[in-house]
């Protein structure tokens, strides 16, 4: 009995005509299993389809790498040849720079010698304002208006004589032309009028020709040298020694000097020298200039007085 209802027992439902809700379960948890394991099968497929498809991108991605590689060298050969020229460039523009800043400063160098060339000039204007103007006392003037024109034979060529030793420069000499206002020597003795107010360079007579006559030279500017010329001038007068007259020069005179041009005047430089001594205290140094290539003519003395 118990082996029959064991055997019973086995035997699945549908053959036994069992209930149906149990067959319907049955039913449906078997649906349920295909269906998991349809899913399954299709997330396996995925799976290695994406596996396939992962492999083969790192693999394309993996390919260029060499490639790259190789062009890193032509890479930085080309980085390397755009530093050398735009070190060039920057060498060339340094260059340029270099050369106007050159050319700058010697243009400021130019312009700097220009303006100090255009300040001499304007006091070599100075200077010979001061040589035009008469050296002569200001209350004589009628006695100056006077006197007659000099003629060219009677005009010395002084204005051509070299600088003194002392340091004197000929370019005051050479701004002195032939329009160069005359200059009457001042004689300080009040007992002679008619002396002090003839004018020295008047034209020269034939008596006077063969005589010798003194140009005195002093600082335009030295109101003391030009006192000293005066009292000179009435010294030579007392002498018997003509004055040629008083021309103011733009440089200092140092040392007191006679000079001669000729042999014959010589002898005449110890009355200059008295006559010098006597109003000043102290004699001149005599210098010799008869070698000098362009000198005045003959008889012309030529005083410096500092």
């Amino acid at each position: 009995m118990s082996n029959s209802v064991k055997g019973q027992s086995r035997v699945p439902a549908t053959t036994m005509g069992g209930d149906p809700l149990r067959r319907r379960s049955a039913t449906t948890a078997g649906r349920r299993l295909r269906r998991v394991a349809l899913v399954l099968g299709v997330v396996s497929a995925t799976s290695l389809a994406a596996a396939y498809a992962g492999s083969s991108l790192i693999e394309r991605d993996a390919s260029p790498a060499p490639a790259k590689t190789a062009a890193a060298p032509a890479t930085e050969q080309k980085n390397a040849a755009l530093d050398a020229e735009r070190e060039r460039a920057a060498d060339e523009a340094a260059r340029r720079e270099a050369k106007r800043l050159d050319d700058a400063a010697r243009k400021a160098v130019v312009e700097r010698e220009l303006a100090e060339l255009e300040r001499q000039r304007d006091a070599l204007k100075r200077e010979v304002a001061e040589l035009a103007a008469p050296l002569s006392a200001p209350e004589q003037p009628a006695a100056q208006a006077e006197a007659p024109a000099r003629s060219d034979e009677a005009e010395p060529n002084v204005a051509e004589a070299p600088a003194d030793e002392a340091g004197e420069a000929p370019v005051a000499r050479a701004a002195r032309t032939d329009q160069e206002p005359t200059v009457a020597r001042v004689s300080t003795e009040r007992d002679e009028p008619a002396r002090s107010a003839a004018i020295v360079d008047a034209p020269l007579t034939a008596e006077a020709v063969g005589s010798v006559r003194v140009f005195i030279h002093v600082r335009a500017s030295d109101a003391r040298a030009i006192a000293r010329a005066r009292a000179v001038a009435a010294e030579l007068e007392r002498e018997g020694v003509a004055v040629a007259g008083i021309r103011g020069v733009p440089f200092p005179v140092r040392q007191d000097a006679m000079r001669y041009f000729y042999d014959a005047d010589r002898g005449s430089l110890g009355a200059l020298s008295r006559a010098v001594e006597g109003a000043v205290g102290v004699a001149p140094r005599a210098q010799d200039f008869r070698r000098y290539g362009a000198p005045p003519r003959r008889g012309t003395l030529e005083l410096w007085l500092s």
